[in-house]
């Protein structure tokens, strides 16, 4: 992907400025034929030093459009993680939480068994 800036040629102190960028052997919106890609999540292309690229929000098809519509959607790792890790760190809370109960249990019942008076 190659990518170049330069200002408008209205800017007279600007004209000799411009930016080039290139990314090479980068698979970047991975996506089976038929589908989209989309992202929600900030997406930035480093082209080079002095060029970044930012997209929010993201959805591109390659191929087989529909008319006004596109292929069911393929979602970008960044969505996905901010999906899952709430999940994630429920199940971690709730594992521990659980473990804690047990063993309160187990102590309790274990602190009962002993000698009867008499």
């Amino acid at each position: 992907m190659r990518a170049l800036l330069q200002p408008e040629p209205a800017c007279k102190q600007c004209q000799s400025k411009s930016y080039p960028g290139i990314l090479d052997h980068e698979e970047l919106f991975q996506s089976n034929k038929g589908q989209s890609f989309k992202c929600q999540s900030k997406t930035q292309l480093h082209m080079a030093e002095n060029l970044i690229i930012k997209l929010i929000p993201l959805q591109i098809q390659a191929f087989d459009l529909p008319k006004d519509t596109f292929g069911k959607e393929t979602e970008c790792l960044a969505d996905y993680t901010k999906r899952i890790l709430p999940i994630v760190v429920g199940a971690v809370v709730a594992g521990i939480i659980l473990i804690g109960v047990l063993v309160y249990v187990l102590m309790r019942e274990r602190r009962g068994r002993g000698y009867e008076q008499l």
